[in-house]
């Protein structure tokens, strides 16, 4: 029972870690995110609301 238990929180932990770094990935490689950048709320913000037709 213990080596099960051993193993569990070991794969949990593993498995946060790879979460982690494979966030970090994605967000610089796929969405390029930069926290500079003006959002489209920001670039389009004219006082003026946008509703669909």
């Amino acid at each position: 029972m213990v080596n099960a238990a051993i193993i569990l929180i070991g794969g949990i932990v593993i498995y946060f870690l790879i979460y982690y770094y494979r966030i970090k990935q994605v967000d610089r490689n796929t969405m390029k995110c930069d926290p500079s950048r003006a959002t489209p709320a920001n670039v389009y913000m004219d006082g003026v609301g946008v509703f669909p037709h």
